[in-house]
């Protein structure tokens, strides 16, 4: 299937979902079958954390997301 949504745009839609309770550091997106796993170093009291966020190729829209220990 060919994906309609482009990395930068799948960034775009992970850094407006995350940056509604966190503050982002740095971003990246990453296209895994018909998935963008956009991983994203967050600020969450005080500390770094990472965000996994993932993202339909094809409709933009977010399935998952995940929070791990940075």
């Amino acid at each position: 299937m060919v994906p309609y949504t482009d990395k930068r745009t799948a960034i775009e839609i992970a850094t407006r979902f995350l940056t509604q309770h966190f503050s982002v550091h740095s971003i990246d997106a990453v296209l895994e079958h018909d998935v963008w796993v956009v991983t994203a170093r967050i600020g969450m009291f005080n500390k770094i954390m990472l965000e996994k966020v993932r993202i339909d190729s094809v409709t933009g829209r977010i399935t998952d997301y995940m929070m791990l220990n940075a």
